[in-house]
């Protein structure tokens, strides 16, 4: 992985699996402060990666995620104002794809249950390399918002989940233990 940009932000594509439990009116109150936060960090010259494959996973059964920004789906009627900013946001996203030559194997635990997710196991990768990083997450599941344990193997790392800029303060200051940062570098940081 290149050093000149810190990857830091991550899209982890099963946040966006929505509950079907969960209203419109819920979904759209996430998908808002979601992408208030992807702007503040975009507003402060952070990149965000994302998988290249992120639009083709389902948010709900049968809907793929790229058919959320895109259309109009009768099942998830999003406000279309809404969809367009996420989509803009979204779409302002670098793919991590394009940096790492050989990303590690997808099966991960998130939170006690395993999925496939190449973000997290990119993620947790990083943390294993001492590399402090988060994903950004829409909020839309609990169990995906906070400090989480990510899995990979045998060697589990917290990985934090933003749902909101309230939270960027708690993230920066584990980046001390995990990158071992003298304290020029973390007042930098």
């Amino acid at each position: 992985m290149p050093d000149e940009v810190p990857m830091r932000f991550f899209l982890e594509e099963t946040s966006f699996e929505l509950p079907l439990a969960l209203d419109i009116a819920a979904i759209e109150k996430c998908l808002e402060a979601f992408v208030a936060l992807m702007r503040a960090r975009h507003d402060q010259d952070h990149d965000i990666f994302r998988w290249s494959k992120l639009d083709e996973i389902e948010v709900r059964p049968g809907t793929p995620f790229c058919d959320l920004l895109y259309q109009e789906v009768a099942s998830l009627p999003i406000d279309r104002d809404l969809r367009s900013a996420l989509r803009d946001a979204i779409n302002r996203c670098v793919l991590w794809d394009d940096r790492i030559e050989h990303a590690p194997h997808p099966l991960v635990d998130i939170a006690g249950v395993a999925c496939t997710s190449p973000t997290g196991a990119v993620v947790h990768a990083l943390l294993a390399a001492q590399h402090g990083a988060a994903c950004l997450s829409p909020g839309l599941r609990p169990e995906r918002a906070g400090a989480v344990s990510l899995r990979a193997g045998a060697v589990t790392h917290e990985v934090h989940f933003l749902t909101h800029e309230s939270q960027l303060p708690l993230f920066y200051r584990t980046l001390f233990e995990v990158e071992d940062l003298q304290r020029d570098a973390y007042m930098e940081n």
